[in-house]
């Protein structure tokens, strides 16, 4: 399966899979780069984006392709409410504090985790936080982000 990825004068990533002799579309919500394509052990492609414009986003976006490239879910994955907090107050702010993807694995059993790390600003001092999504059914669904010690799969 060949996938090809452009950004549309919206800000929305499609992606486009090669089926066959044909070429078949597929919209990653509103991100604006691939941050991970990710082959299971089933063969099942899963693929995250994330959005960057005016900022980035609160969420990456995915697309789970079956081996032959038919869509099968788009999961979203919600960044922390960690992030993203006046440190004064506690409401909702805009700093500039998001998410990077560090890795995804998926098994042969369709159990995965997505790991990703974010730093945020604390009363003067950053700190970095490290999260983890986690799949039961090889990527259709995930879980919300449960802060981890490491980035590292172990």
């Amino acid at each position: 399966m060949g996938i090809e990825e452009m950004e549309d004068e919206n800000a929305q990533l499609r992606v486009f899979v090669r089926r066959g002799s044909g070429w078949f579309e597929h919209t990653v919500g509103d991100s604006q780069e691939v941050t991970t394509s990710y082959t299971t052990p089933s063969n099942r492609r899963i693929i995250f984006g994330f959005h960057l414009a005016e900022g980035p986003g609160e969420e990456f976006y995915g697309l789970v392709l079956d081996p032959v490239g038919r869509a099968l879910a788009c999961p979203v994955l919600e960044f922390p409410a960690a992030l993203n907090r006046d440190e004064q107050t506690g409401e909702r702010s805009y700093n500039m504090e998001f998410l990077e993807f560090k890795s995804l694995t998926v098994n042969r059993r369709g159990k995965g985790t997505l790991r990703a790390s974010g730093t945020i600003e604390d009363r003067g001092v950053q700190r970095t936080l490290r999260y983890e999504y986690s799949t039961a059914d090889g990527g259709l669904t995930w879980t919300g982000a449960r802060k981890v010690s490491s980035t590292i799969q172990r």
